[in-house]
């Protein structure tokens, strides 16, 4: 039998999407995850065949680190470790180049010791980012969680009737831009239209009440893709945001897409026949938005289901497996 590589992954705070790609990764490496921060308040999911560590290291030489994010002392120990240990280091960042020039020239300058790491980035927007850094070598599949559907279970997708429903999820704070969204809900005054919120945060208590608006508040994940099913369209308004892997969760349950363009996601995951983009600072063309996409034909909304869910399909987990391959090899071609 093979050897599976024993791969180390930094994750600050493990998400149920990060507990999906890493069990099913489990079938190709041995994976030891190192973990910090609170966990979410939902129910992991995590193969049992993935070890967890929040204040110890194991043990034995990792073949390769994948390192999300080392923001505490014990997860800069780790990468330490994993370096002393011989470790092919992979650098991962759902940074998108959304950011200013000056803020991308500047770490660009501050990058150049590093841009022959091997770098892996959520999408398009992450990978012009890593270039613009000067980065060398850069793969794709940092989120890579959508379920990898046959055509049967996207067939079973395609044809649910759905609600008249336009659904966000996330946390109702200032970056989400909520504010902006309930207004624009408003303001186009759709009657046969309800906008479904789940999420929680700050914000919660000072939005405005509806008899349309449903605050459903913190769903766990498996509640969440069931009101995702019912929904035609799903709404992303962030004023800032990396990649947004809610958006490839709402892509692969056939959504309709209306997002942001700060978005990182839209790059990989909009084109016309399924979504639209808009400026997040301008509540009228969020408004302008709803009106177009909420006047689309059943048939319309039928095509546009395939389409996301074909989109969605470029970002299996088996994405991640093979970029974290790729990029050893790199590694194993160029130190």
């Amino acid at each position: 039998m093979v050897k599976k590589p024993n791969l180390w992954i930094i994750w600050y705070q493990m998400p149920q999407y990060g507990g999906d790609i890493v069990s099913y990764a489990a079938q190709y490496f041995d994976i030891s995850i190192f973990i910090t921060a609170p966990a979410f308040p939902f129910n992991l999911k995590i193969s049992n065949k993935v070890s967890i560590y929040r204040n110890e290291i194991p043990s034995g030489d990792p073949d390769c680190l994948v390192s999300c994010g080392a923001f505490t002392p014990f997860l800069k120990r780790v990468k330490r470790v994993a370096g002393i240990r011989g470790a092919k280091i992979i650098l991962a960042s759902d940074n998108c180049d959304k950011e200013p020039l000056w803020k991308i020239l500047l770490k660009r300058v501050m990058s150049i010791p590093y841009n022959k790491i091997p770098m892996l980035v959520p999408g398009r927007s992450g990978r012009r980012y890593a270039s613009a850094l000067g980065f060398n070598y850069v793969a794709e599949g940092l989120y890579a969680a959508a379920p990898l559907l046959n055509e049967s279970q996207k067939a079973s997708i395609v044809s649910l009737d759905r609600d008249n429903t336009i659904i966000f999820v996330g946390q109702l704070n200032r970056r989400k831009n909520v504010e902006t969204l309930i207004n624009a809900f408003l303001i186009a005054d759709l009657p046969d239209w309800r906008l479904c919120v789940i999420g929680d945060g700050p914000l919660l208590d000072s939005l405005p009440r509806d008899t349309r608006i449903d605050y459903l508040g913190f769903n766990q994940p498996e509640d969440v893709h069931k009101s995702l099913l019912k929904s035609k369209i799903f709404v992303l308004p962030s004023l800032e945001e990396h990649w947004g892997v809610v958006v490839l969760e709402a892509a692969a349950a056939g959504c309709a897409l209306c997002l942001s363009e700060e978005v990182g996601a839209a790059d990989d995951l909009v084109t016309p026949a399924n979504g639209a983009i808009f400026d997040p600072t301008d509540c009228n063309a969020l408004t302008a938005r709803f009106h177009q996409m909420t006047a689309m034909s059943d048939s319309w909304y039928e095509n546009a289901s395939k389409v996301s869910i074909e989109l969605s399909q470029a970002f299996t987990p088996d994405l991640f497996v093979n970029s974290v391959s790729e990029l050893m090899e790199l590694h194993d071609a160029n130190y």
